[in-house]
């Protein structure tokens, strides 16, 4: 699996279009980051949003069609965006209650459960997740585990 960079049109739209619940007008103004297998075929992707540079902090919304796209060298890959090169302090994220997958991966990348908002996705209500930089850069995805594991190799 490789990330791809500089086509974040087309990968909004391929990860909104998986998102059922995504508003119909999409994610207004975003970066996004695919992840494509060795023939090339996108196999999913991120795209932030909602940046806040005053707060710095982004929300992220992902989608995949394989249950695989996800390795330790891509999750670092893919948070080193908003941490490393934008520089935030948090990132956020926001599911339905019901999606079981999603708050699992949400949990299993480190972001902290932060409670249920009524009626977030219009009568639908929305659970809300955020990982904060200090808790990504020691977490198992971070920078400073990442050179912990090439040291001990």
């Amino acid at each position: 699996m490789k990330l791809l960079f500089g086509c974040s049109d087309l990968m909004a739209a391929w990860v909104r279009a998986r998102i059922p619940f995504m508003d119909p007008d999409g994610f207004g103004p975003c970066q996004a980051i695919g992840v494509v297998d060795g023939r090339g075929k996108i196999v999913g992707g991120v795209v932030f949003h909602n940046w806040s540079h005053h707060y710095r902090s982004i929300e992220m919304s992902a989608s995949a069609d394989s249950a695989k796209w996800l390795s330790r060298r891509i999750i670092t890959g893919i948070l080193s965006y908003p941490f490393e090169q934008l520089g935030v302090t948090r990132v956020s994220s926001v599911t339905r209650p019901e999606d079981d997958r999603t708050r699992h991966a949400l949990e299993a990348l480190g972001f902290t459960f932060e409670g249920t908002g009524r009626r977030v996705f219009g009568d639908a209500d929305g659970v809300s997740y955020s990982l904060l930089n200090d808790e990504w850069q020691k977490g198992r995805f971070g920078p400073a585990r990442t050179e912990e594991k090439v040291r001990h190799g």
